[in-house]
């Protein structure tokens, strides 16, 4: 079962951060009190001048430069920031931004070049590309990088011999602020030497395994020692270093688990991080003790949390989480269909807005228990009183139950005087090969037609599958 917890959105920018470079940029561009810059070049009074004259033949205007010259250059940067690559760590490449954008003018190549945001975060290749001109351009990064944190990932080609990159960032180990690495044996002991006072800024590590002899236990004791890390994210298909789960992390707020995690060791690894806002575990297998254990952590500054997981309460059962929390929630296994009522009337669910389900948890029962009936006794327990927002990923249900339970929560009114809570966005996917997936056959027809009356009535509704599309 996937579980998925949001409340806030997230940002690493430091605001003060960027104050510090826009005052250096200001700077650099010698802008003068009336707030128009010069460019940081000689001004050239042979400048091309456009005059415009209006009809009666009188001079209206007279540009002596293009418009966009007289943005400052805060506007033009956080425009520039925009147009970097969509990818967290782009390449070091003349034909990409940051670099590209240094060859469009003087004033674009004096704004971009001061801003060293735009250039700290970036891919290390390391060896295959360890070619002069390669190296020449990876030292201009770190030129205008200046002293702004690192953001860096690293890839390797093994060689034996010393590499003009990888010695150059290891010499700016002080300004490293987050890492993403595929270890193999040398790299793995190569950090593992790497001391805490070393690397102060090193907020954030996102490591994965090569087959190898890598000690990654002794590297995440390691990892311990960093006053300033926070946020952790380890890839592997089988294995955890028994560091990570045994050792108190007072600070770690993020944690990201993509490797087989047993309930014992996701409870034990919870209860040893009491600041984790963010937990992400991509599966939680049984243990002995998962019906047993009688452990309860408590979260108390949780703001997202995304696990999967067969026998979704086991977990839920054993945490006290925040009030208030909103979710959404997604389930993607049969969990969900096995102990619908259990899970959905955990104390954490309550508040629950938002929730997404798919495959097997998307059953005639479940849609059944999350129909509203105003006919029940209002002492009973209601499911989800304050849901908003729902996603639903179907291989097989009986036509017609999802547009009940869709028409049971939605109220054309603004305001309701009581629960349940409108719906407000209704999200479908049905696959259509669980259906029979016979051409020109409709298996919903009697969700269609709901659908687009409450498409009518104002509902954000839409749908996808073979035999109609309303995405």
């Amino acid at each position: 079962m996937v579980f998925v917890f949001k409340n806030l959105n997230i940002t690493n920018k430091n605001p003060l951060e960027r104050i510090r470079d826009w005052a250096s940029l200001r700077r650099s561009l010698r802008v003068g009190p009336n707030r128009q810059p010069n460019h940081g070049l000689p001004m050239n009074n042979k400048m091309i001048r456009t005059v415009s004259y209006d009809v009666a033949g009188h001079i209206s205007s007279i540009h002596t430069q293009p418009p966009i010259h007289s943005l400052p250059p805060e506007i033009l940067g956080e425009i520039f920031i925009h147009c970097l690559p969509l990818y967290s760590y782009p390449d070091v490449d003349a034909h990409e931004a940051p670099m590209l954008l240094c060859q469009v003018c003087g004033y674009w190549r004096v704004v971009a070049s001061s801003m060293a945001l735009l250039w700290s975060s970036f891919a290390c290749h390391i060896d295959s590309e360890a070619r002069p001109p390669h190296a020449l351009l990876f030292q201009l990064w770190l030129e205008r990088s200046r002293t702004h944190p690192l953001s860096l990932a690293f890839a390797f080609t093994p060689n034996e011999h010393p590499d003009p990159t990888l010695t150059a960032v290891l010499a700016e180990l002080h300004r490293w602020r987050d890492i993403k690495i595929v270890l193999d044996a040398a790299l793995g002991e190569m950090l593992s030497g790497i001391r805490g006072e070393d690397a102060p800024e090193l907020e954030s590590v996102d490591i994965m395994v090569r087959p190898g002899n890598c000690d990654v236990d002794r590297l995440f004791s390691n990892f311990n020692s960093f006053p300033r890390l926070h946020r952790i994210a380890w890839g592997d298909d089988d294995y955890i270093p028994p560091s990570l789960v045994n050792l108190s992390w007072p600070r770690l707020t993020h944690i990201k688990l993509t490797c087989q995690v047993s309930f014992s060791d996701c409870i034990t690894l919870l209860s040893r991080m009491p600041s984790v806002e963010h937990v992400f575990m991509r599966y939680i297998s049984a243990s002995p003790d998962s019906s047993t254990s009688a452990a309860v952590v408590t979260l108390a500054h949780l703001r997202s949390l995304i696990i999967r997981i067969d026998g979704s309460g086991k977990v839920l059962g054993r945490l006290t989480l925040p009030s208030g929390f909103h979710g959404p929630i997604a389930t993607s296994s049969n969990a969900l269909s096995n102990a619908h009522s259990a899970d959905l009337l955990l104390p954490c669910m309550e508040s629950l807005k938002s929730l997404e389900l798919a495959g097997p948890a998307v059953t005639d029962l479940v849609m059944t228990s999350l129909t509203w009936n105003v006919a029940s006794n209002p002492r009973d327990p209601r499911i989800l009183p304050h849901l908003e927002d729902i996603q639903l990923t179907m291989r097989k249900t009986t036509d017609g139950l999802i547009a009940n339970m869709v028409v049971s929560r939605w109220s054309r009114t603004a305001s309701s005087t009581g629960p349940p809570a409108s719906l407000r966005h209704v999200k479908l996917d049905y696959f259509l090969t669980d259906y029979g997936g016979l051409p020109g056959v409709e298996y919903h027809t009697l969700d269609v037609a709901c659908f687009e009356r409450l498409i009518a009535e104002g509902l954000d509704v839409s749908w996808r599958c073979s035999c109609h599309a309303k995405f």
